[in-house]
């Protein structure tokens, strides 16, 4: 007995690593093969080049221009991987694929020790493995360890936080989130932080503020004050506040970096209440899409998580998270909600076999995700790439899979026989959902051939010389900065670049006549230009680069 208990930790633990190991070359596999992105990512990496070039970590700019943004720490790291890694893509998206895979692994030992360490080993590691595959290939969060930014890096502080919160905790007694306390009224016992978890915490909501700004900080306490409200039980949210290691920690970090700010920058103190504009789809319509379909292809188990689910924190944290990011003006944001989302689904998944409207309403939810996919093909089946419908293939036998998978789970009579099909229907899930990132990933090399003006700057990186002029016409793309503004880690004089503030026809003309060189970047698809005489340098299926004299 023994020795099939062993057995089974090690086959389990074997499991676990493999999963680890293979989101891990998904996630690496691509993050530096294709252009930045604009304006999401072009952003982020000139910012952070612009550091690394000047050794000024405290003043954000993009070429010329002061930037307002918030994500003060992500630029700093990516600083800090342009200094080690070299000038390339790979080291502006570096963090952002490690806070992912991070974040899967916080999620993991979230749904390991929800039920606390007297929970079942099997089924707990099962649970987590599950929970891990789902918040690793869902797509909200995988896209977001693809771009640089500090998406993925908000998903990390807030799994980390909610991982402070869950186990069993102590001095609390019984087991968290399904147990109950001996002689109480029978409230949940997790939702807590104590001891170093309740430091933790704390200093997770200081990562909140580097990666998010004030609202990475209001975030997590607003989402635990919220289930404490909810389940009566105020103690569980002034507990963690006001412990006294972590009411110090959080005096000291937070005073520090003021002090820090103030001496260097003082202007950061001022605009940390600026909203900056949105990197991308900042309406609330692609904020809301955002919301239904960023767990896919898992999103036909989530109706039956919320509904059924046995942890009302994790609820009311993806519930606050999803809630800010549907008004606010980034919706990238929501990826902070992903990791409580996967634990609903694999707890929801795991335990639908006690549950006989669960096992039933997995059939229908795995119908409807298969119909919507349908009428998705149908509408942007011309637009779509190779990499995109081999990718929706995958996703439709996903739904096949799971909907077979579901009928036949329904369908048995024994417990065992459910658990066992069950178990055989998530790993078939998992594998599907794992084989769908590779054509996913090839589609970021679509995007970028499309929209990525990388072949532009890097020509403009040979013509261009301290005192030419660069100028956006009718475009706005700040990744022009980060292939044009850095020569052997020294800035390249472009005293005159335009593009994040507008250029209209007399700046041209001006920079066009001028003694100088001048260059103009536009898109091959714009009509509205003006009649220059001009030398072509560059062009592709996107852009053009046009100057007014001959290479030399």
């Amino acid at each position: 007995m023994y020795y099939i208990q062993m057995r089974s930790k090690k086959a389990g633990g074997a499991r676990t690593v493999l999963i680890f190991v293979a989101l891990s070359f998904l996630f690496f596999r691509g993050a530096g093969d294709h252009g930045l992105l604009d304006p999401v990512e072009g952003v982020s990496a000139s910012v952070a080049l612009n550091m690394a070039a000047r050794g000024d970590l405290f003043h954000p700019m993009v070429g010329g221009d002061r930037y307002l943004g918030k994500a003060l720490g992500f630029w700093q790291l990516a600083a800090g991987a342009i200094r080690v890694l070299g000038w390339s893509e790979f080291a502006v998206r570096f963090w952002a694929v490690v806070g992912a895979i991070a974040a899967v692994a916080a999620t993991w030992s979230i749904a390991r020790q929800l039920d606390g360490p007297d929970a079942h080993a099997r089924a707990a590691r099962t649970r987590a493995d599950l929970a891990a595959v789902i918040a690793g290939t869902s797509l909200l969060l995988y896209v977001s360890s693809q771009i640089a930014a500090p998406y993925a890096l908000q998903a990390l502080c807030s799994a980390v936080a909610l991982a402070c919160l869950t186990g069993r905790q102590p001095g609390t007694g019984g087991k968290p989130g399904t147990g109950r306390k001996p002689g109480t009224d029978g409230q949940p016992a997790f939702g807590a932080a104590s001891g170093g978890r309740a430091v933790l915490f704390h200093l997770c909501a200081f990562a909140g503020l580097l990666f998010q700004g004030p609202m990475g900080v209001v975030l997590p306490w607003l989402a635990l004050l919220t289930h404490a409200l909810l389940s009566d039980r105020p103690r569980v949210f002034f507990r963690t506040l006001l412990h006294p290691l972590g009411l110090l920690a959080s005096l000291a970090v937070y005073a520090s970096y003021a002090a820090l700010l103030y001496v260097e920058n003082q202007a950061l103190l001022s605009t940390m209440r600026y909203n900056p504009p949105g990197a991308a789809f900042s309406s609330f319509a692609a904020a809301l899409s955002f919301a239904l379909f960023g767990l896919f292809p898992w999103t036909a188990l989530l109706p039956d998580a919320i509904m059924n689910t046995r942890y009302p924190l994790l609820l009311t944290w993806a519930a606050v998270f999803t809630v800010f990011g549907l008004f606010s003006r980034d919706a990238f944001s929501l990826c902070a909600a992903v990791p409580a989302e996967a634990v609903l689904c694999a707890a929801s998944l795991t335990d639908v076999t006690r549950r006989r409207a669960g096992r039933r309403s997995l059939v229908p939810a795995f119908s409807l995700s298969i119909l919507g996919l349908a009428v998705a093909a149908v509408c942007f089946w011309r637009s779509a790439s190779a990499s995109l419908v081999i990718w929706a293939l995958l996703c439709a036998a996903f739904f096949l899979v799971g909907r077979r998978g579901a009928v036949r789970v329904s369908k048995a009579s024994e417990p065992r026989t459910r658990r066992r099909r069950l178990r055989m229907l998530a790993l078939r899930l998992s594998f599907i959902s794992l084989a769908a990132l590779l054509p996913l990933s090839s589609e970021f090399n679509v995007l970028a051939e499309r929209h990525s003006v990388r072949g532009a700057g890097l020509s403009l990186r040979q013509e261009a010389r301290t005192g030419d002029t660069v100028i956006q016409y009718g475009i706005n793309k700040p990744s022009l900065f980060f292939y044009t503004g850095v020569e052997d880690r020294q800035t390249v004089g472009l005293p005159g670049v335009w593009g994040w503030k507008a250029a209209d026809d007399g700046d041209v003309l001006r920079a066009w006549e001028g003694p100088g060189r001048a260059f103009l970047v536009f898109e091959k698809s714009f009509r509205a230009m003006p009649k220059l005489p001009a030398y072509r340098i560059y062009e592709d299926d996107s852009v053009i680069v046009l100057s007014n004299r001959p290479s030399e």
